[in-house]
């Protein structure tokens, strides 16, 4: 019987939470003793009784068998070595390393150390595909034609930030390509040659990959590689005399059960039977050489910090939809400390009346031919931003005097976000309440400072840099800043109400216009939210939709029952309200399912120009406050 083996983590994000501790447990035999990560919020999510912040301290103070190596790419030299000094046998995520030079290097420490350092390519221990090399090597297919694989995720939106860089070790050629040339060449028991690539690159690295190349037996092998589409993993094997298609999704949870045990076992002393770290590190060149000429996603380096603030205004059409805000924004206490930012469709058509924008230090235009989209505008003026704050403003949203110097002082404290606290600015009809309700409830006077999970969409002020420092998602998640704000929040990131900012917003009040409003921001939501989703988390969160109305209610009804509000209003409105609400339940529910499809594109039609979706006499809301 084999004794307990004894394993000290290093790294306790993602790839640990959810891949390799669960394994462990399925695997028996295997006792986690200790952990360690510089972020203290991922060791708190770790059940061990030893942590630590560093590994040199970890392995000096920690008796143990064996490391799992689950850091960022860029950190597994300097924990394979420290692993290695200590005579600790390893196990090492993919990629092994974040460039070729490091990934050498450890090949030679390991080669030198004499110990057990393998990677973890947990495919050669799929139950389906070792049934498949059996297949192969037995001759039922005859000669090898061709070997197809089409593996997809939602991963280009995930939090984290290597994987958006292919000098990180990110994107899919290092993410998932490293899997798939180790899978080609064990599959066929032969070298791969003359690997080449082509590749899209928006959001990050390597994004889209497709690579072919042949066998040193004469097969065709390919791939098709994306971290920006939905869960999908297939091989397909082609023989003269037969073929075959594989699903690994379907069990993978099992391949890196079996790599633990494995892993145990050679430990206990027999041979591994998994990829060797010299067959990690060859999988990692001949990537890194078929990346050489792909494109990179779009650099977006921080301009120097000029002022406390940048305000970015964006609208579809010209200066004139947008004059109403920019009259009350040079209003602001500290106009003449703060950056403009008019974005639209031409430089040209933002140019408006002489003398409209000297209040402000400094005014930028930028023309974006076609706005797609609110946050493809309001991602452009954060790129062009020199303000160390950046607010985001609406055609329909009109601050009070103080409302910048009031953002700019909350700003001190430690948070990535601050939002204001909202009126309704056209109360007159019962759909009006009802928008204002569903879309700012959570954030309507009166109320007192606090730090929720999400703050107003398209109405807060963000630290610029966290906001850079997105990359290629920060268009996706400004669009559904909900998203982003949950996101933020489950990383320790905290955001802030401030009641001295106070900001009065034009609703929706044409009953014909709030209906498909509601539809369109509940499938953008439920799209947004869940890109990077298994099916299976998808079908979960569509199931329990029908439940989104009435929890939704319950939290509007206590939003109306805080002192200082109306209760008989919120009974006025009740039935309007539970129909908006079960019409943003169908939407996210399409968008669990079928993704956010044209709805950021149709919202944008409602959102821009509000003047044109309210009733006629509340137009004159759109009058110069100068």
């Amino acid at each position: 019987m084999l004794k307990e083996t004894r394993v000290a983590l290093v790294g306790c994000g993602w790839a640990a939470q959810n891949l390799h501790l669960p394994a462990l447990r399925r695997a028996g035999g295997i006792r986690l003793v200790a952990a360690a990560d510089p972020n203290e919020r991922n060791l708190a999510a770790i059940a061990c009784s030893r942590k630590f912040t560093e590994i040199e301290r970890m392995l000096g103070e920690v008796d143990c068998d064996a490391v799992i190596i689950a850091s960022p790419p860029v950190a597994h030299a300097n924990a394979v070595e420290w692993a290695l000094r200590a005579g600790r046998a390893v196990l090492l995520e993919k990629p092994p390393a974040a460039t070729r030079e490091e990934a050498h290097r450890i090949l030679d420490w390991a080669a030198a150390s004499k110990l057990l350092c393998v990677p973890a390519l947990n495919q050669r221990h799929h139950p389906e595909l070792i049934q498949l090399k059996r297949r192969l090597a037995s001759g039922e297919f005859g000669d090898i034609e061709a070997v197809n694989v089409v593996w997809t995720s939602g991963s280009a939106l995930s939090p984290r930030a290597w994987l958006r860089r292919r000098e990180q070790g990110g994107g899919a050629m290092l993410d998932l390509g490293i899997h798939v040339a180790d899978l080609w060449q064990w599959l066929l028991g032969s070298e791969i040659e003359g690997i080449q690539a082509t590749g899209r690159s928006e959001w990050i690295d390597d994004q889209t990959v497709a690579i072919h190349g042949r066998s040193s037996r004469g097969a065709v092998v390919s791939a098709v590689l994306s971290l920006a589409s939905t869960d999908r993993f297939d091989i397909e094997v082609i023989g003269k005399t037969g073929s075959a298609r594989v699903f690994p999704y379907r069990r993978m949870k099992e391949s890196y059960t079996g790599q633990w045990q494995a892993f145990e076992t050679a430990l206990a002393g027999q041979p591994w039977t998994g990829a060797t770290l010299a067959e990690g590190v060859a999988a990692l060149d001949s990537m890194l050489d078929a990346a050489m000429e792909l494109p990179l996603a779009p650099r977006w380096d921080a301009r120097p910090v000029e002022y406390p603030l940048s305000l970015v205004c964006s609208t579809t059409r010209d200066y004139e939809a947008i004059r109403t805000t920019l009259s009350y924004l040079r209003r602001q206490t500290m106009a003449s400390k703060l950056e403009l930012i008019l974005v639209g469709p031409s430089e040209a058509a933002l140019r408006g009346p002489a003398g409209e924008t000297e209040a402000f230090a400094s005014v930028q235009r930028i023309g974006l031919g076609e706005v797609r989209s609110i946050a493809h505008a309001n991602a452009a003026g954060v790129r062009a931003a020199r303000g160390r704050l950046v607010v985001f403003t609406e055609d329909h949203c009109f601050p009070e005097p103080d409302w910048a110097a009031a953002l700019v002082a909350a700003h001190e404290g430690p948070y990535a976000v601050v939002g204001p606290v909202m009126r309704n600015g056209n109360p007159d009809t019962l759909v009006s309440w009802c928008d204002f309700l569903i879309g700012y409830g959570p954030w309507m006077e009166p109320m007192a400072p606090c730090s929720p999970d999400f703050l107003p969409g398209h109405n807060s002020c963000y630290k610029r840099d966290i906001l850079l420092e997105l990359g290629g998602r920060m268009e996706a998640l400004l669009e559904a800043e909900t998203v982003l704000h949950y996101e933020l929040s489950a990383n320790g990131i905290p955001l802030r109400v401030e009641p001295a900012a106070r900001a009065r917003h034009i609703n929706y009040s044409k009953l014909s216009v709030w209906i498909p409003v509601q539809l369109l921001c509940g499938r953008l939501f439920g799209g947004s939210r869940a890109m990077s989703w298994s099916w299976k988390r998808k079908w979960f969160y569509a199931a329990a939709s029908p439940l989104i109305p009435a929890v939704r209610l319950w939290r509007c009804a206590r939003e109306m029952y805080k002192p200082g509000r109306s209760r008989g209003l919120f009974w006025k409105m009740l039935p309007m309200l539970t129909f908006g609400l079960i019409l943003d339940g169908i939407g996210q529910m399409a968008g669990y399912l079928w993704g956010a499809g044209d709805s950021m594109r149709r919202l944008a039609f409602y959102e821009f120009n509000r003047a044109d979706h309210v009733k006629q006499q509340e137009r004159a809301l759109w009058t110069s406050a100068s």
